[in-house]
């Protein structure tokens, strides 16, 4: 059974009241992103769409001084867990917790973002979780990906960037929502389990016009003989402990 909190190294993480836990996906997704917007201008305002326990939006906080994150929560549950744990972390006033869907959000402010980071129910079509919460947090009842796409299409500057993380069996859905988006991927990111297996999730970063980023298209979490790889404990060095227990256990891919 998951831990009702999470330790990283400057901030902690309550999660007993979220569908979704603390995970090596969105760990990883994180750094990407974060090593990603390193390389570019500084960002002034991001968006994080389905912000769960305020994971991401504290991953961002903590590297970029200067950055000011709207975090939008549909449970609300979550939604208060999300607040608790970034009024405890040491940037709780550059990041605004807010309940409710995504779909209707900024209407009538129309907020503009230069980067919109989601970590999106994942799954069409699929069994539906034993647990309401965690249904809502994986399944694309709540969210589609049409509506997210729309989200981000509707708030995000222009030479924004977004960035969002799907499973693998969703490549092929989300390509067919892409070409009708507007959007141009600018990365398309696979990440791997091991060397010994297939890619089982991807990263894609968005923009309204291509812009070239110099990172790799692909991305290995192990090696062949199962240890963690070099550039996972790299990209994640400025958060994970090192007693954390992704550094000691196999990588759930489900």
């Amino acid at each position: 059974m998951p831990n009702s909190w999470f330790q990283f190294r400057q901030f902690r993480v309550e999660q007993d009241q979220c569908g979704m836990k603390v995970s090596t996906d969105a760990c990883v997704f994180g750094g990407l992103l974060i090593h990603i917007m390193k390389e570019l201008p500084a960002a002034a305002r991001a968006l994080d769409i389905g912000t769960g326990t305020g994971l991401l939006s504290l991953m961002l906080a903590q590297e970029f001084p200067s950055l000011h994150i709207d975090a939008v929560e549909i449970d609300r549950d979550a939604y208060r867990q999300a607040c608790y744990n970034i009024e405890q972390s040491p940037w709780g006033g550059r990041i605004r917790c807010h309940h409710g869907r995504i779909q209707e959000y900024g209407q009538d402010s129309r907020p503009q973002y230069d980067l919109i980071i989601c970590n999106p129910p994942f799954f069409t079509g699929h069994l539906p979780a034993a647990e309401a919460k965690r249904q809502l947090a994986r399944h694309t009842a709540s969210l589609s990906h049409a509506e997210l796409l729309q989200a981000i299409s509707r708030m995000l500057l222009p030479g924004g960037l977004a960035g969002m993380l799907y499973p693998a069996s969703e490549e092929g859905r989300v390509a067919s929502e892409l070409e009708r988006s507007g959007l141009e991927v600018c990365k398309k990111i696979k990440i791997y389990p091991s060397h010994n297996k297939d890619y089982n999730r991807v990263v894609y970063i968005l923009s309204d016009k291509i812009q070239v980023l110099d990172f790799a298209d692909h991305f290995y979490l192990r090696g062949s003989d199962n240890a963690y790889s070099s550039d996972y404990k790299a990209l994640l060095q400025n958060f994970l402990l090192e007693k954390n227990n992704f550094l000691e256990k196999k990588i759930s891919i489900n």
